[in-house]
């Protein structure tokens, strides 16, 4: 039975590796191994690239990889199209069963209120149409940003106290708009089994869609398991339990 694979969590857009600080917890106290990335689109360079992102990504897959380790990446949101992309080259091929001592691969994808981005799609073409009537997200063309300028609580964290939705508004962060219209997407959700955390009240990518996304994806031949939760945007906050025993029931599955 081969080890359990490391966990690497790939926050969204404006949003920090901090996100995740309610379910890694719960998972380490099941010796689970976990790994975040921070991406360089939210480092204050409005000319980071989708490319430099996906690199932070595969950065931090293959120092758990080079050692022989298996990985299931998450990634939520805008996350999710840069992790599905950034597993390009380093899954295992269809029908392999070799083993090759030292050497891990990308045994698993969990998506999290997001798209499945398309070959040589951006994230913002493939979910255009989806959003939300609620509204609060510009664009600063020309500094380069894409700006939140409404209540974050209203957008992000609609099931969480107004005090603590405060509290994670104010760690957002300024988000390079270049990234989002990148045609250099990858379709890596249909090299590995995929799980889906679907929200029930997002309010900024619409449950509808998420909900047809992954039809589609199983349409075309994806091994998609789906999670509704009646949560937010931002499920791993609201809901960590539930979200960890979702992470966990993947890690098991590919364990």
């Amino acid at each position: 039975m081969p080890s359990p694979p490391t966990v690497v969590f790939v926050h969204g857009a404006w949003h920090t590796p901090e996100c995740w600080t309610k379910v890694i917890p719960r998972l380490e106290a099941q010796n689970y191994r976990c790994a975040t990335v921070r991406l360089a689109s939210t480092l204050g360079n409005p000319a980071a690239t989708f490319g430099d992102d996906v690199a932070a990504v595969q950065a931090v897959i293959k120092e758990h990889t080079s050692q022989g380790r298996n990985v299931l990446v998450v990634g939520h949101s805008y996350g999710g199209a840069v992790s599905s992309t950034a597993i390009k080259g380093l899954t295992k091929p269809a029908g392999d069963n070799t083993e090759t001592p030292g050497t891990g691969y990308v045994v698993g994808l969990m998506l999290i209120t997001t798209t499945f981005i398309k070959t040589g799609s951006s994230f913002g073409a493939c979910i255009n149409g989806s959003q939300t009537e609620t509204g609060g997200v510009s664009v600063d063309a020309a500094n380069g940003w894409m700006v939140v300028d409404g209540n974050p609580r209203d957008i992000f964290y609609n099931d969480l106290s107004i005090e603590e939705a405060a509290e994670w508004g104010a760690k957002l962060q300024k988000q390079a708009i270049a990234v989002l219209v990148d045609e250099t997407g990858y379709a890596g959700w249909k090299d590995v089994p995929v799980w889906f955390l679907a929200a029930k009240q997002d309010h900024i990518i619409a449950y509808e869609s998420q909900k047809q996304w992954c039809q589609a994806a199983i349409a075309e031949g994806a091994n998609v398991k789906v999670l509704e939760l009646d949560s937010s945007h931002s499920p791993f906050l609201s809901q960590p339990v539930e979200t960890t025993n979702f992470i966990q029931g993947a890690i098991l599955a590919l364990s």
